[in-house]
Parts: C-alpha cells; structure tokens; sequence
C-alpha cells in the first residue's frame, strides 16, 4: 500500500501537467454559449441535450494546419486503402477529473491500467467517459469522436503499438457517422501534440465467442425465419444501425444510453438486442442478445450478416427509411412536388418518387442512391443488378446534383 501511495502523483504535480489544457468546466461554459443559454448546466445530464459539433471544429483545426478539408474528409466507402490497423477510434477518458483523448486501433482497448501509469497515479482515478459525457463535455456522440476537435483543446495520448512510417495514411473518426478523417499519420501527432501511451499492452477485442454472449439466439432463431427478424440497437452503434436499415432490416434504436430501456423495448416488440457494451452482453437476460465487437462499420454489419445467416440482396436493399426505420410507399410525382427540389423536377431521368411513411421523408434514385449501391456491391452484395429491379432507395438525395 505504501509503495502505491508513492507511485501517485501530488495533485499539484498532475494538475501542471494538464496545464494550457481543457477542463470539463470550460467545455460545459463552451457547449452553453453555443446552445445560447446564460450560464452552463448544473450536471452533464442536463446537458445531454447539447448539439454535437459535427465536422466543424475538425475543419477549423485542419485550417489552421494547412490541411485541405476537402481532400481529409471523405465519405464512409470513399476512403483510401491503408495498412492493417490504420483505422483508429478515439476514445475519451478523464484522468483524475482532466478530460484526455486516446486514439487506438479500432480494434484494440484502452488499458486504464497503462494510461494511469503513464500519469502516476492510481487506477481508480481513469475512468471511461459516458455516453452524456462524450457530448457535452467532448462535443461529439460515441462512435464519431475525432483525434482532434472537441470543445476544447485537450490532452493526447496515442497508443505506442501504433508503428506507421510517417507518411502513412490513417483513418479516423471525425464527427459524422457519415465521414471520416484521412490524413498521415505524421499530420496527426502534429496537429494533436499527442504524448506517447508506452506499455499498453492493449489486446484486440475478440468476439466473446459471440454464441456465449448471443444469450437466447439459438432459440430465437429456431422459431423465428430470417426475414422475420427484428433488432433494436444502443446508442453506440448509430452508423451500424443505419447499414441494417440500407440492407433491408427492421432495426431500431434507442437515442440515449439506457439498458433498462432497451431491454423494454426488445421484449415489448420482439426485437433482438445489438449492442456493443461487454457489460449488458455478459448479462443473463430473458431477451436474445448480440454482441458487436468495435470494429469499422462494415466488418460489424458482415459480422452480422454472417451470424445470422442473412444474404443481402437488392429485393430489399434500401426499402427501409434510413432516418427512421419506416418503410415506403409509391407516390406520384403531383402529390410531394410542392416537397420536392426544382432541379428534381426539371430531371426528366426521375420520374419515380416513394414517401416514408412514418417520418414523411421523400426519395428517388439519384447520386446518392447509385453512390450507395456501389458501396454495398462492395461490402455485401452482387453487383450485376440492374437498378430498375431494386426496391423504393431509401437514401435521400436532397443535397446532391441529380443532372448528371
């Protein structure tokens, strides 16, 4: 006991350390100027209301660095071709109350153990940041946290299993379920000033053996057929959530991180659980459970393709509302013009239209569309479909050139 007490810091000493930092009082005054309110929030979970801050910091930091954002930030299926374990995944913590940014492998945990060495203190005093946390006081939801551009500028540490020659080319997270974050690998401990995390010692996250952890699926496979199957996924896994939805599956969400919540909502409508939190994976429910090991959005969604015996095919390729999980309807192009772009109308190659309809929202088949068949003909499906046999698109096409 006597030799652990020493190896801890004085709270002097830590708190010179964290000095030019953020704090998490500064990022709460931060997010309650943007949100226009008169003085910050009582507690973080009356902050849980806080807008995340999407790519716009992320752009202002690549600014600063003469980076081009146009060129760093690239659609999810756009990105480059990089080395195994160049996809890395950021991950806040707080070190004794300091708010501090891990970035990783996205394959790999954070070991709490090493990151409290590398301060000297004790590991009761590193503790993971909550899902309210990730946004208030970081800016931006779970699952999107860039290496850089939160709230506030706050202190780095980057794995030291992590050996890329400096012009490697890294994939991160950036602030939006739909981008990512490419730039070298060099660009990025520049711009983050990071500090080495020696001895990790990080293992890659396995499976769980998903069957042990897939509590009540054999059972519920065996009487239930596979188009039949519903699944309701925790917040963590939004971008996972929307890829389902694009194959075809009936998967909702829940938008705050509640497990009591989720399991309601997966024995009230029959759904199976999806989450990513070892922890409600490990418990003994009475509802069927799957496990999503951290990985990238498309090893998840073939990972679960593959346990369920699930083969993505157009016949149901984007029949379900991204936004809302609702499905389509056929209407014509009289009943939502008043809804509709005016290049979209002046198009004569769109003349089929479909309205969610639960949310309401209008699609057609235009750039987006074709953009995302050709992602999924890469992750999942056949390619040699011709686009006139496909189901409603549910990815709208609002913001993109449809002339072309």
């Amino acid at each position: 006991a006597a030799a652990a007490a020493a190896a801890v810091q004085p709270p002097m000493q830590l708190a010179n350390r964290f000095a030019g930092y953020g704090t998490a009082s500064e990022s709460l005054q931060s997010a309650s100027r943007i949100n226009g309110e008169d003085s910050p929030p009582s507690s973080i979970d009356s902050a849980a209301t806080s807008e995340p801050l999407g790519t716009s910091k992320v752009v202002k930091v690549l600014q600063t660095h003469g980076l081009s954002p146009e060129s760093a930030l690239v659609p999810v299926g756009s990105q480059a071709a990089v080395a195994p374990g160049a996809y890395l995944k950021s991950m806040a913590l707080f070190v004794a109350s300091h708010p501090i940014i891990v970035v990783m492998s996205h394959d790999h945990r954070v070991n709490p153990k090493a990151v409290a060495d590398h301060f000297g203190i004790s590991r009761r005093q590193v503790k993971f940041a909550s899902a309210a946390e990730c946004l208030t006081i970081f800016g931006h939801s779970p699952g999107t946290i860039p290496p850089f551009g939160h709230r506030m500028r706050f202190l780095t540490l980057v794995d030291g299993g992590l050996l890329f020659d400096d012009n490697a080319t890294v994939l991160c997270g950036c602030g939006s379920a739909d981008l990512l974050l490419q730039l070298p690998f060099k660009s990025l401990l520049a711009i983050t000033g990071a500090e080495i995390l020696a001895n990790t010692e990080s293992k890659p996250v396995d499976d769980l053996s998903i069957k042990t952890t897939a509590l009540g699926l054999e059972e519920k496979l065996k009487t239930t057929s596979v188009q039949d199957l519903k699944f309701v996924a925790d917040c963590m896994l939004k971008r996972l959530t929307r890829w389902l939805r694009c194959v075809g599956l009936d998967c909702t969400a829940i938008p705050q991180p509640d497990d009591e919540l989720l399991i309601q909502m997966a024995k009230r409508e029959d759904r199976i659980i999806v989450t990513s939190s070892r922890k409600l994976a490990g418990r003994r429910l009475d509802v069927p459970c799957y496990y999503v090991p951290q990985m990238d959005v498309q090893q998840q969604l073939v990972s679960l393709l593959d346990y369920f015996s699930i083969k993505a095919t157009y016949a149901t390729f984007l029949s379900r509302c991204t936004q809302c999980n609702g499905t389509f309807r056929s209407v014509s192009v009289q009943e939502v013009a008043p809804r509709l772009p005016p290049r979209v109308l002046l198009t004569k190659k769109i003349s089929e239209f479909w309205e969610c309809v639960s949310c309401h929202i209008v699609v057609w088949r235009g750039t987006q569309f074709r953009k995302c068949k050709e992602l999924f003909s890469r992750v999942c499906m056949p390619n040699d479909v011709d686009e006139t046999d496909l189901m409603p698109p549910g990815a709208s096409d609002d913001d993109d050139d449809d002339d072309d």
